[in-house]
């Protein structure tokens, strides 16, 4: 299993592994330093290589930088290492060695296609021969093999396949094997299983990151959907704002547009003001001149009256003499009409 490799589907694995991405990542590591009692400062940073503070280490990802190769050591009759090769491995894991090279570095035989048994030619006389002595083959060894059989008897059966045809004899040789070939196969074995109890624990915790993974979604999306509502909010308000802005905008030009008019009337009114001072000037001018005038009427008609009581006086003189009574007659019409 790769540590950063997680599958697409949150509640059960697929064949696709993708790439985990940030937020997967920082969710892991928080999820291995609780599980191991790391108290993260709140100045660390993560990354795929792991939990950082500065230039120092906190956590590191487990399995990160790790080797892609895998080391092949081949061993002598008495268990030292006589050379070593450095063997690639793909993108599953699995180490690319071919039959020839697995069977020289575990010491099988090369497994043959059987033939077809040709007919055998009449026995004369058959000669039973000692049989050559074999080698006790160790308990432990002997179970392991059993297992193996029984394993591979039950996948055969399970998958359909047919065993090939049992040997003509029943005698069968057993398989031969040094102490160091047996002490190699154990040592597979128990690495195998060590593997297989790392792969069960990486399981383990990314079915956990995948829990604490759908809690945090959980969390932003309740997140997510809380700032939308005070997003919304916020645009309520905003729209609510700008309609008293456009409000206040409009009352202020009513009122400049208001303020314009009255320093208009004002204007006019002072104008008015000063005409009608200019009218009360006037008439107060011509009130005197009036009054001149009147005086002027006054002084005119007290003369015109004076005149009138001494043309009644010369009258009534001359009323009293026939003379001039005569005369007067005569010219009285043309003095009035004057």
């Amino acid at each position: 299993m790769h540590p950063y490799n997680v599958h697409t589907g949150i509640d059960g694995l697929t064949d696709k592994p993708r790439a985990a991405d940030q937020r997967e990542v920082d969710a892991y590591l928080e999820w291995l330093a609780d599980r191991r009692g790391i108290m993260v400062p709140a100045s660390a940073h993560y990354s795929v290589s792991g939990i950082w503070d500065g230039k120092e280490c906190i956590l590191e990802m487990p399995g990160y930088g790790a080797d892609t190769t895998v080391t092949l050591e081949e061993l002598d009759e008495a268990g030292e290492v006589v050379r070593t090769s450095r063997i690639g491995t793909n993108a599953k894991g699995q180490i690319g060695l071919a039959a020839d090279a697995v069977r020289k570095a575990c010491a099988l035989p090369k497994v043959t296609k059987p033939r077809k048994a040709r007919a055998a030619a009449p026995v004369v006389e058959a000669v039973a021969a000692d049989p050559a002595p074999v080698a006790a083959i160790p308990d432990d060894v002997a179970a392991l093999v059993a297992s193996l059989v029984a394993r591979i008897e039950a996948l055969e059966t399970s998958r359909g396949y047919s065993a090939p045809p049992a040997p003509a004899n029943d005698a069968v040789t057993p398989v031969r094997r040094s102490e160091r070939q047996a002490a190699a196969i154990r040592r597979a074995w128990a690495m195998r299983r060590a593997m297989r109890e790392r792969a069960d624990l990486d399981a383990r915790a990314l079915v956990a990151a995948n829990g604490a993974y759908r809690s945090l979604l959980d969390q932003y999306a309740t997140r997510t959907a809380e700032a939308d509502q005070a997003r919304a909010q916020l645009a309520a308000a905003e729209a609510r704002a700008d309609a008293a802005e456009r409000r206040v905008s409009v009352q202020d030009r009513d009122a400049a547009a208001l303020r314009a008019q009255l320093r208009t009337v004002e204007a006019r009114a002072e104008r008015l003001v000063t005409i009608a001072t200019g009218k009360r000037r006037a008439a107060a001018s011509d009130r005197a001149a009036l009054d001149r005038v009147r005086a002027d009427l006054a002084g005119a008609q007290a003369e015109t009256r004076a005149v009138q009581r001494r043309f009644a006086t010369l009258r009534d003189a001359l009323a009293a003499s026939p003379v001039a009574a005569a005369v007067v007659a005569k010219r009285t019409p043309a003095v009035l009409e004057a």
